[in-house]
């Protein structure tokens, strides 16, 4: 049975990105057995001057046959061979793409067998490639003279690095940065404990740019005071991906009231979760003093924090007595504080409640508004 030895080299073949890359490949001469061949009569006309002033013909050589049975040169010129031939063959050359369909012939078939051996280069183009999550193929595929088909393929992989991903998150902000060495564009999906909050309507991005960028964590999508985990998915437009994983503690941001052990009364989208309870107090008479904390969870220090009442719908003979010390509490008017509070900082308020004769509410609810200035404005 006849054989043929196709080298396409060991390994995979690694290829850049932008760049026709080369594959090459050498076909030997089918070995071929008497039962491969047939016998027939073979016709040589064209001739070539040799050195020593001797004439030979130029297709005919001994090598190509198997066995010779007999030589019959006539008038006209012509050899006249007898004998078992060795086969010739035919062959093409295959980009397989990552499905395994032939994505393009790089070389077809030849017109007429081939009786020698081959070593041969071939440029590929490089825009046939367009992912480097799975690899390509090239194919060489042999037909030889009875029919007989041959193949050998080389796994073709393009070289591609991963993006990158660097973030991190302040104050319920989540700073993160999206690179790609290589220069190309991107894709990217944002999860926070299991679900999507970035983009809101598509699985991911459109590709783009790489790129640094903020986005805020809002209080109600996080679990506060638990580990709560952000996970970024990136892809770049060749398919390679890569993702980022941070945990963090849930926690609200902005100026908060807090307790002694830094237990929320508020949130920073104005929810009450707890109230500071003063206990009866009696028409005509004043609270016991109480005291809060108003935490800076702004991410940055703050200047100039400005604290006074909700007089919305306040009712008559209430007076809120307050202030950031004991010698200076104030009735019902704005209280500054004009020190630095640095991040993560809190300062005490003092709060007290004075009743007149005539209060009638055996239940009210009173709000506190703040506000500061960063200090780099």
């Amino acid at each position: 049975m006849a054989t043929v030895n196709i080298d396409i080299g060991k390994g995979r073949l690694l290829v850049n990105k932008n760049k026709d890359f080369e594959f090459s490949f050498k076909i030997d001469k089918p070995i071929t057995e008497v039962s491969d061949t047939w016998y027939k009569e073979y016709i040589y006309s064209s001739k070539e001057s040799t050195e020593n002033g001797y004439e030979s013909f130029i297709d005919f050589n001994l090598d190509d046959y198997i066995r010779v049975d007999s030589f019959d040169e006539d008038m006209d010129d012509e050899l006249k061979v007898n004998g078992l031939i060795k086969l010739g063959y035919k062959y093409k050359v295959d980009f397989i793409n990552t499905n395994g369909s032939v994505l393009q012939t790089v070389k077809d078939y030849q017109d007429k067998f081939i009786y020698i051996a081959i070593n041969e280069t071939i440029t590929i183009p490089i825009s046939l490639i367009t992912t480097s999550v799975n690899s390509y193929k090239v194919k060489v595929s042999v037909v030889t003279e009875n029919e007989k088909e041959f193949s050998n393929e080389k796994e073709v992989i393009l070289y591609n690095e991963k993006p990158t991903i660097i973030a991190t998150i302040d104050a319920g902000k989540l700073h993160y940065k999206i690179d790609d060495s290589e220069g190309d564009l991107i894709k990217y999906q944002i999860k926070l404990n299991g679900r999507r909050i970035y983009p809101a309507d598509e699985e991911y991005t459109a590709f783009q740019k790489p790129l640094s960028n903020n986005l805020l964590i809002k209080s109600t999508d996080m679990i506060v005071n638990k580990l709560n985990t952000i996970i970024i998915n990136v892809q770049d437009n060749w398919g390679e991906t890569n993702q980022f994983i941070y945990t963090f503690m849930g926690e609200y941001t902005g100026l908060l009231f807090v307790d002694d052990k830094n237990k929320y009364y508020s949130n920073n989208v104005g929810d009450i979760l707890e109230k500071l309870d003063f206990g009866k107090i009696l028409a005509g008479t004043r609270s016991y003093m109480k005291y809060i904390y108003i935490y800076n969870n702004c991410g940055q220090d703050i200047k100039d924090l400005s604290v006074c009442i909700n007089k919305s719908n306040f009712p008559k003979e209430l007076i809120i007595h307050y202030g950031f010390d004991l010698e200076n509490i104030m009735d019902d008017r704005e209280q500054l504080h004009k020190k630095l509070l640095k991040d993560k900082e809190k300062v005490k308020l003092y709060i007290q409640v004075e009743l007149g004769l005539e209060f009638k509410y055996s239940d009210f609810t009173f709000e506190i508004d703040t506000q500061a200035t960063p200090v780099n404005e």
